[in-house]
């Protein structure tokens, strides 16, 4: 049965090649410009040649920086495949620190690790490869990246709970990332763009999401379905606006469970900064 999903994972991922999109962000706050990529989504992914498209893509925009978005790996794979789960994405992550620094914050699929106590083992082995690689983590945690101070948000499991639809507050994120510094520009992995009002009023000036894997098929701009699931999710990939913040929802590189991707090719989002 794995086998098989394998197979069709791979097939699907691999049928359309990855791509860029790139972003402009402008802001008062910022007085030189700043190039960052952001990826989302990864789960192990295995492209042809074992990633070089995608290695080249990341490598040609020069960033100063590579964010990891959550859901580098894909939990289930730790019942599958217990001894050899980080493979894939250990060599791909050991690739990209030869780039530029990278800093990541955690998806669902990292927190449901770190939830179980029968997996916790591997969450730990996961974080000490991280550590490793010397990729830092923020776990609702935040470090100064050039003008911007960067925040990695770590919401409790019940955001990630099929069937349970609860609003964030921006208490909520207040009691995770502590308050902003108004006079840096602020930017947020949250991995659930589910927490973009929330962060809007909390005062964060750019938002970086995934979780929704692009909607999976992607008619237009308008992805199908998400993970809760609903169908038209209304943060499926793209840029969207609130109150002066903005929100970048990666589409992903790797997919799980469902193996398809139609119209949605895996992305590599590219984010420039600049001056107001």
């Amino acid at each position: 049965m794995y086998v098989i999903r394998g197979f069709f994972l791979k097939f699907m991922i691999r049928s359309q090649a990855p791509a860029t999109k790139e972003y402009t962000i402008r802001s008062e706050k910022l007085k030189s410009p700043h190039r960052y990529v952001f990826l989302s989504d990864i789960h192990s992914c295995e492209y042809e040649n074992d990633n070089e498209e995608v290695l080249r893509l990341i490598t040609d925009e020069k960033p100063e920086a590579i964010l990891l978005g959550g859901d580098t790996i894909i939990a289930r794979e730790v019942k599958t495949k217990p001894d050899t789960w980080l493979d894939v994405i250990y060599p791909f992550l050991k690739r990209i620190t030869s780039i530029a620094p990278v800093y990541a914050a955690e998806g669902n699929h990292e927190q449901a690790l770190r939830g179980a106590t029968r997996y916790y083992p591997k969450y730990v082995e996961y974080y000490e490869m991280m550590e490793k690689l010397q990729i830092r983590q923020l776990i609702n945690r935040h470090v100064s990246l050039n003008e911007a101070e960067l925040f990695g948000l770590r919401p409790n499991d019940v955001y990630y709970k099929k069937f349970r639809y609860r609003k964030p507050t921006t208490e909520e994120v207040r009691q995770c990332l502590g308050d902003p510094e108004t006079d840096r520009f602020s930017i947020v992995l949250s991995h659930h763009p589910r927490f973009f009002d929330a962060l809007s009023a909390w005062g964060a000036d750019l938002v970086l999401s995934g979780h929704f894997h692009g909607g999976l098929i992607r008619v237009g701009k308008q992805g199908l379905i998400s993970p809760e699931p609903v169908l038209f999710p209304s943060y499926s990939g793209g840029r969207y606006e609130k109150d002066g913040t903005t929100m970048i929802v990666n589409c992903g590189l790797g997919t799980h469970t469902f193996m398809y991707r139609i119209g949605n090719p895996g992305e590599v989002t590219v984010l420039d900064l600049q001056p107001a």
